[in-house]
This record gives C-alpha cells, structure tokens and sequence, in this order.
C-alpha cells in the first residue's frame, strides 16, 4: 500500500492519496509449511509477485508497506518476530529493496491514520490454546520504490505469516481437531491507482491437510492446492482455516509403531545372519 507521512518525525501513517502508480497483476502464492518444532505455531509462506505500471510522464517515489497479520502472541514473542523479519525479503526491478518493520495495533496512532479499522474486521481472533478472542496486530515492512515515467516494473515481496492452534477442548488434546486460521490483507490495495488481475495459489501441507474454511471462496485445483482469481480488487480480504482431524495423530501413532516394530524386525534379522557366521 503507498503511503505518505504525516505527523512528528513522520510517525503517522495515512494512505497516499491520488496515488498514480496502477496495479496491472498481482500473483499471490501461499504455502502452508510444515510444523517443526512448535506444535501450537503453523506458518504460511507468502510470495506476492506485483506488474506495476507508472502511467505518468514523470518519474515517482513511492513510500510502501506491505502488511502481514499476526497473532498477538506473536509480538511478544521477539524469536518468532525475528525469524519473520529474516526471512522476509523484497526485490523491485529484480534488485533487492531494504526494508523496515513496523507494528500497527490497537490503539495507536498509526492505526487510526492508517486504516478505517483493519483490526477490527478480525473480531473473534483465536489464542493458542483456548477460544477466547485475541486482538491481532499488523506487521508493516516499509521501503521505497523508484519509477521511471511511463514504465512497467515488477515487485515481488516474500514473507511469512503465522496461525496460532485453536481447539475448543484444552485439556483433551489427542481427541480434538486443531484448526489454524490465516488471515491476508487486499483492502489495503485500494489506494494503488487501479488495481486488476488478481490470482491466489494456496498450497497447504500435510502438517494441516485440509482447508475448511475460506472468504472468499477458494476453489479445489488439486491435492492440496486452491485457486482464486479475480479481475479487480476483491470486497473481502483473504480469510482461511486448515485443520488437522483428531484422527490424524493416533494414525500417525499406529504408522510410528508399524515402522518402529519393522525396524526392530530387520535388526533381529541381521543379528541372526551374524550369529550364524
């Protein structure tokens, strides 16, 4: 989203207004990865490749944030926070672009200047563990981009944005599904010029294999994978929850046992041959 700088030392943040840079294609990839070591934390991977166009005869500089939604709990916690920021990264023109990061939550000035309430679409945002609601809060990378006039440039941002497990049991958790609810933000485009062209690819993983839940619609192209496309800007920004069944780990259990009393199997086997010789 272009914005421009308002306030002391340019703290607040308004949308740019009239800005004349045009949206001609927005290619949106998201790849739910795998669980590692934090059972209760499910990352998604976004690339988001851009053909912007500068329709004007002179040449703009542009103030940028690109805004990733995340858990609450995420602010608090710096490693996570961190691990976000370095894997984040921004090519324009093909060159890399340096970026800083700033936090949008409740209650300060940034967010009222920046947005007619973007926080408070996500009204019933959920915990780690328990099913209260819990305020989300945005992350901006901030940079500046250059145009020539009349040119067509491509940017391309990569981040990545995180889902907090949700379960309604807390204490019985072999016989509860976990669902993980993502959130990506398009209302933010509408200050570009124009925006048209829009195609979401959503990969997810067998971590959380399937998708239950998705505004708008995300349509079936494959084994875990899900399209959406549009040509303009859509009315909703991008909800959608994955969720892995309760059955899920006492499968997984019986395949460890399976694999486990083949290996002990293979390794009586071989000790019998040693023996003989």
């Amino acid at each position: 989203m272009p914005y421009s700088s308002k306030g002391a030392e340019g703290y607040e943040l308004a949308p740019m207004e009239n800005c004349p840079i045009q949206v001609k294609k927005e290619r949106l990839t998201l790849k739910v990865t795998e669980q590692v070591k934090d059972i209760y934390q499910l990352p998604c991977d976004i690339t988001a490749a851009y053909s912007l166009y500068n329709p004007t005869s002179s040449a703009q500089t542009l103030s940028v944030v690109f805004p990733i939604v995340l858990p609450d709990q995420t602010r608090t916690d710096a490693a996570s926070l961190q691990k976000i920021l370095q894997n984040s990264s921004i090519l324009f023109k093909n060159k890399p672009v340096p970026f800083q990061s700033r936090t949008l939550k409740r209650g300060s000035a940034a967010e009222a200047a920046l947005a007619d309430g973007l926080l408070e679409r996500f009204g019933n945002f959920k915990g780690p563990s328990h099913s209260q609601g819990v305020s989300p809060y945005i992350l901006l990378l901030d940079f500046t981009i250059d145009f020539e006039p009349d040119e067509t440039a491509e940017l391309r941002v990569c981040t990545t944005m995180t889902a907090y497990m949700e379960r309604s049991v807390i204490f019985n958790y072999y016989t509860t599904n976990k669902t993980y609810t993502f959130y990506y933000l398009f209302s933010p485009a509408q200050y570009w010029g124009s925006f048209e062209d829009l195609t979401v690819d959503l990969r997810i993983s067998a971590a959380a294999p399937y998708l239950t839940a998705s505004t708008p619609k995300l349509w079936w192209a494959g084994p875990r994978r899900y399209l959406y496309k549009s040509a303009a800007l859509p009315k909703s920004d991008l909800r959608f929850t994955v969720i892995i069944p309760s059955w899920v780990y006492p499968l997984r259990l019986v395949g460890v046992i399976i694999l486990a009393a083949a290996a002990i199997r293979a390794l009586l086997w071989i000790r019998q041959k040693l023996w003989k010789h």
